[in-house]
């Protein structure tokens, strides 16, 4: 079987990365990584089935509303996103994959007009159940979904690593953002120092993850889709922010979480350390 071109540039006969074994939902897998030799894009050639549903959302580690940390995280990327689009009733943010609808129901609380994306509905249940969430969901087709609205933010956080044709996605938010609005995409950074360090054991390589970016491949995917980037970063918020939150996660007795969090923060504020990018484009 001939080999799947790069999904972003298209380039034929990509180069082995590395491969891996791991185990996820009871089940083991091998991946096969690929590079592309043209723009570094790395990428799983055939992406496993994965099944989507609230088994996924307990297995991702996803349902974390209450946790402090998460909460410093949601607050520190909302205040992000309100410095460039400020909130307001007519204002709407579209939270692209809503995990358990934790971010979406605090931008609905600063007062941006919410709606939500995924292919799980059962993601919208639990934001229903946990948070009283009240949004205009969808989980049709991607052609379907949202037909002639255009949106001032889409949110994707943590969701370009789980699609093996990431443009197809970047070019429907593209199409539905309005003029000069605010595209904002977190995801892993494979050119990390933490995944070169880690190599074949960097957690984020998993099964349910088939698209590995850089800072510059995001950069590049944006520009791809007729996206501008703003600015790159691997966390939002600041290390005053994080040691309080630290405290409060010693104080239920998590020293270990504390002080990864802490670790991460200081870390973070180093480019190209940590493992995450995240990218603020507009149209």
């Amino acid at each position: 079987m001939e080999a799947r071109p790069c999904p972003l540039c298209q380039t034929p006969d990509p180069r082995p990365y590395f491969t891996v074994r791991r185990h996820y939902g009871g089940h083991s897998w091998v991946l096969a990584l690929a590079r592309c030799p043209s723009c570094g894009f790395v990428f799983v050639p055939e992406p496993p089935a994965i099944a989507y549903d609230e088994h996924y959302l307990h297995e991702e580690g996803i349902i974390t509303g209450q946790d402090p940390l998460e909460q410093v995280r949601v607050e520190e990327r909302l205040n992000a996103i309100a410095r460039r689009v400020p909130p307001g009733p007519q204002v709407r943010l579209l939270d692209f994959g809503i995990g358990d609808g934790h971010f979406l129901a605090q931008a609905a609380a600063r007062g941006y007009l919410p709606y939500g994306y995924d292919i799980n509905p059962a993601g919208f249940a639990l934001a229903r159940e946990l948070y009283g969430l009240t949004a205009e969901f969808s989980s049709a087709p991607l052609a379907e979904a949202f037909p002639a609205t255009l949106f001032d933010i889409i949110h994707l956080n943590e969701v370009i690593e789980h699609l093996a044709e990431p443009l197809v996605v970047l070019r429907w938010c593209a199409d539905h953002l309005r003029p000069g609005g605010l595209l904002v995409v977190q995801t892993g950074n494979i050119r990390s120092l933490a995944a070169r360090i880690m190599g074949r054991r960097w957690i984020y390589i998993r099964p349910a993850h088939v698209s590995y970016f850089s800072h510059r491949t995001l950069a590049f995917a944006l520009q791809q889709v007729g996206l501008r980037p703003l600015s790159q970063r691997s966390i939002d918020w600041s290390v005053a922010q994080a040691l309080r939150a630290t405290r409060a996660v010693i104080r239920q007795g998590r020293w270990r979480d504390g002080l990864h969090f802490l670790a991460v923060t200081l870390t973070g504020k180093i480019p190209n350390v940590r493992r995450g990018v995240v990218i603020d484009a507009v149209r």
